[in-house]
């Protein structure tokens, strides 16, 4: 008969491993990147969801023609729009403008102070980003059931570092771009002998640029002056000049100014 041991058998316990203690560090780290990065990824989101409803409305404002759509499709691109931006109408003398904005800004404390010697460092991180303030407005004006002018603008924040090198405090590019049927006497004292149906000129000393036209404008000028590039809303590095926005506004500031 086998043999058995009389000696118990003995069973060795695993081993366990000591725990570390939690890098409590480490983890608030981790937790401020990932805030970070998500607060990042909302307002690029919320600045890419601009730029596709600007140019939406782009599109809308550049089929209107002057002097030739009725009220009706005014309207109808005026209550297409509510539920978008703010809405505004005003009315008298038998003629309405419409007004619609859209608009996307940034926290208050990654928008910077005006004082060139304050601390904007997060505002100067923003830039670094891709992160701005963005506004656009589109306009119509309607009478006698035809519409009788259309306008189209962009403002976007300038990086900071830019907003004294225009020998004034210029926060924003703004470019304004609108046709009508007549002009008005401040349009009037612009206009260049060589260019009777368009006049263009700076708003607020060095802040942005603004053109006028009337229908008669050729074609292919009409279509320029409304070409807005809406790619300064989303890029990674800023616009710097009006002809970011619009390539037109560098042929014609060389030419007036």
């Amino acid at each position: 008969m086998p043999r058995h041991s009389l000696l118990p058998i003995i069973r060795q316990k695993p081993r366990t491993r000591a725990r570390r203690p939690l890098n409590k560090g480490a983890i608030a780290t981790v937790v401020a990147v990932l805030l970070l990065c998500s607060g990042w990824a909302a307002i690029q989101l919320r600045q890419r969801i601009l730029r596709s409803r600007a140019e939406a409305l782009l599109l809308d404002i550049q089929r209107l023609q002057v002097g030739e759509s009725s009220t009706t499709q005014a309207q109808s691109v005026i209550a297409r729009w509510y539920q978008w931006g703010p809405v505004e109408t005003e009315c008298g003398a038998g003629e309405c403008t419409s007004f619609i904005r859209l608009q996307h800004a940034l926290p208050a404390f990654l928008t910077g102070f005006s004082n060139p010697t304050a601390n904007n460092l997060l505002a100067r991180m923003a830039d670094h980003l891709g992160l701005r303030n963005a506004a656009v407005r589109a306009g119509l004006r309607y009478k006698g059931g035809v519409v009788t002018g259309k306008g189209y603008s962009v403002e976007v924040m300038l990086p900071l570092r830019d907003w004294w090198t225009r020998n004034a405090f210029t926060p924003e590019l703004a470019v304004f771009s609108d046709e009508t049927e007549e002009f008005t006497e401040t349009e009037l004292a612009h206009i260049v002998p060589t260019h009777p149906y368009r006049t263009v000129r700076r708003i607020k000393s060095p802040y942005g640029l603004r053109i006028n036209f009337m229908p008669q404008e050729p074609a292919a000028q009409k279509q320029q002056y409304m070409d807005f590039r809406l790619s300064c809303l989303t890029r990674f590095s800023p616009c710097q000049s009006e002809s970011n926005i619009l390539p037109a506004a560098s042929e014609l500031v060389n030419q007036v100014f």
